[in-house]
């Protein structure tokens, strides 16, 4: 259900510093930089921003945290649809997700990572 396994989840030991921090494939080469300081937080997740070294192209890189089935559940809800809509114009571009096992994470809680364009600006009133 997630698109890449390969999406570092080592990007985040540095979530609670300010800066920036390197990421890096498991191979140990640069994947780009993540912003340590959120551009948005919610109830369980963080927006960073976040760059492609190798083309200087820019991402939105959303974390969401879970300790829940249920939640879990409705992340990879949401990151099918995310990629069943990428492609429509007013929908945000997917690029890629990945998740870890609350095993693997030194929050003790499952980790999502899901990657889609940056998009500038301020969300218009509804």
């Amino acid at each position: 259900y997630l698109h890449e396994p390969s999406l570092p989840h080592r990007l985040f030991p540095w979530a609670s510093r300010g800066g920036a921090a390197p990421a890096h494939h498991s191979d140990g080469t640069a994947l780009g930089e993540v912003a340590r300081d959120p551009l948005l937080l919610g109830g369980f997740a963080f927006v960073y921003e976040a760059q492609d070294l190798g083309s200087g192209r820019e991402y939105a890189l959303k974390r969401l945290l879970s300790n829940e089935e249920e939640k879990n559940r409705a992340i990879i809800q949401e990151v099918c649809f995310l990629k069943k809509l990428s492609g429509h114009p007013n929908i945000v571009q997917f690029c890629s997700a990945a998740s870890i096992g609350k095993e693997e994470s030194d929050t003790g809680q499952a980790e999502f990572l899901l990657l889609t364009e940056l998009c500038r600006g301020k969300v218009p009133g509804i």
